[in-house]
């Protein structure tokens, strides 16, 4: 049985499209491609080990789609451009990308080696560009396309014993904000989805069951758990869907004036999808200053909408952006309208 996350979406909303997810044979990789492949898309995936690959590839396949299992390093280019050569002589087109290759362990800084450095480095920042810029021209040629890219909560909080996986995804959020610049008026929309630490995954069994932190940490997470793979995995569908967002409820009282400013500017917004993990309070402050700077659309569980909007000044003092914010039932009727004539 599927999420009911998951389950509000419709069935037909990737149809007739193309997913390549990196790392997805296992953990949040396999959740996101068997989301995709529920949803009607094909999938190839992509891995340095193949026999990571076929018992999903199997799922897939049982689902109705189809699958193409790629044994490939995202830290070499040619493996990457082999990756995609691969994907288009078998369906003839890539739509989604999703980078979600990433490897970590837990050392203290100043026992890192400059290999144990390069590894995470090479697989999570270099790799996630080396297919970004592998799938580009086929997403161009194609009119536009979507890249997801898996990040993590502690780009802004530091990481400690994971100075190397920290720097790196710092990076690639740096990186899915630049491409999402110079890509956009190609038609390819760039985003990230940043986790904390997801349920039954090697990575929380390696940096949290391991030393014994599963407790302490679902201790500070409004939401008294730990993530989900469907939390994820849904909210790559919304990533993923082809509506583009034209409008947002607004917080401040110019609100005619915002609306048009803001339908001007199409969909070209920040989404920021916020799950257990959140530090609500202080995203709120952080919220109203990217507002500032770019239309900011805010994606909520159900729990979470109360206690983030506590946090907002009832009449925010917003002039020079949108700010909007949806519960998840809201987030989902979105992606499947694209609030057209809302």
């Amino acid at each position: 049985m599927t999420s009911p996350r998951i389950d509000s979406f419709r069935t037909d909303l990737l149809a007739g499209r193309v997913a390549l997810v990196t790392g997805g044979g296992t953990g949040i990789g396999a959740g996101i491609s068997l989301a995709l492949a529920r949803h009607g898309a094909d999938i190839v995936l992509a891995s340095r080990k193949q026999r990571h690959l076929e018992p999903t590839a199997s799922q897939v396949e049982a689902l109705g789609r189809s699958a193409v299992v790629c044994e490939m390093d995202v830290r070499d280019v040619d493996s990457c451009r082999s990756t995609v050569a691969q994907a288009l002589d078998r369906f003839g087109r890539i739509d989604l990308l999703v980078n979600n290759a990433a490897g970590n362990f837990l050392v203290r800084a100043a026992e890192l080696s400059e290999r144990g450095w390069r590894a995470v480095v090479d697989i999570v920042l270099t790799g996630t560009f080396n297919m970004s810029q592998a799938v580009y021209p086929v997403m161009r040629d194609a009119g536009g396309g979507s890249i997801t890219n898996i990040t993590t909560t502690y780009v802004t909080t530091g990481a400690p014993l994971m100075a190397h996986s920290g720097a790196a995804k710092a990076g690639v959020m740096n990186l899915t904000r630049t491409l999402a610049v110079e890509w956009g008026e190609d038609g390819i929309r760039v985003n990230a989805v940043a986790p904390g630490l997801v349920e039954g995954t090697e990575g929380s069994r390696r940096l949290a069951e391991s030393i014994g932190m599963v407790d302490a940490y679902c201790k500070q997470v409004p939401l008294g758990r730990l993530v989900h793979s469907e939390d994820v995995a849904a909210a790559v569908l919304f990533q993923a869907s082809r509506r583009r967002i034209r409008r947002s409820v607004l917080t401040d009282r110019d609100r005619a004036e915002q609306r048009d400013r803001f339908d001007k500017r199409t969909w070209n917004h920040e989404a920021i999808v916020l799950l257990p993990h959140a530090d609500l309070r202080g995203l709120a402050d952080e919220l109203l200053l990217r507002a500032t700077i770019l239309p900011v659309l805010v994606l909520v569980d159900i729990e979470q909408y109360d206690l983030l909007v506590v946090h907002l000044p009832a009449t925010a003092d917003v002039h020079r952006g949108a700010f909007g914010v949806y519960d998840y039932r809201d987030a989902v009727q979105l992606a499947l309208t694209g609030m057209e004539g809302a």
